[in-house]
């Protein structure tokens, strides 16, 4: 069941407390299917599980950076309060994007992967949750990086296969299994996140010898 909540026109913002139950609720409704995709379809479990890494960066970060976090409530706010607000918010996706690169150590790409599900947040409290959060989530900007891509070629593959000294180290380390995920990644094509997704509903048998 979803926390309740109460907006006076006295409230110019909602506490760090209230906003992380909120975040439950986004990440318990999509679960549930009460929280449907545009098109009315479900959400995936993947996507879920992606709301639920958000909110243990998020909560990792407040703690990290003791962060007072707030989300302000637009049409409670005056002209000087709004202007107040918008900086705030500045200020925080900049402390919140600089700890993911400094202290999670994370590349644009999956930077901006996380204000995507910081922004998702926003929107289901706009428009699910009546919160009017203004715009100022609008501007937390998505980084994004061009990632140059790197083909084995078959002699390459087949050292990482074959060659007994390299597989020996593998074997020491207990890396066999990263080396047959890292080959089959090779051969179709698909990422880790893909191929960990994988069940035997994915796969198809053929041609096999009796």
């Amino acid at each position: 069941m979803a926390h309740k909540l109460t907006i006076t026109r006295k409230d110019k913002f909602l506490e760090e407390s209230v906003v992380v139950k909120l975040l439950d609720d986004f990440i318990n409704e999509s679960y549930s299917g009460k929280r449907l995709k545009k098109n009315g379809t479900r959400i995936s479990k993947k996507t879920v599980r992606n709301y639920e890494y958000f909110k243990n960066v998020f909560l990792d970060f407040l703690e990290y950076s003791t962060f007072e976090f707030k989300i302000y409530i637009f049409n409670n706010l005056t002209q000087s309060q709004k202007e107040k607000a918008g900086n705030y918010h500045k200020k925080f996706y900049k402390k919140f994007t600089s700890y993911l690169y400094t202290k999670k150590k994370y590349f644009d790409n999956y930077v901006g992967f996380i204000v995507k599900l910081l922004r998702s947040f926003f929107n289901y409290l706009k428009l699910e949750r009546n919160v009017d959060t203004g715009e100022y989530h609008r501007k937390f900007f998505v980084p994004v990086e061009d990632i140059q891509i790197v083909a084995l070629n078959s002699d390459q593959l087949r050292y990482i296969l074959s060659d007994e000294a390299f597989n020996d180290k593998l074997k020491e380390n207990n890396l066999i299994l990263v080396r047959d995920v890292f080959i089959f990644g090779c051969t179709v094509a698909l990422r880790v996140s893909d191929l960990l997704s994988l069940t035997k509903k994915n796969l198809l048998v053929q041609n096999v010898m009796a």
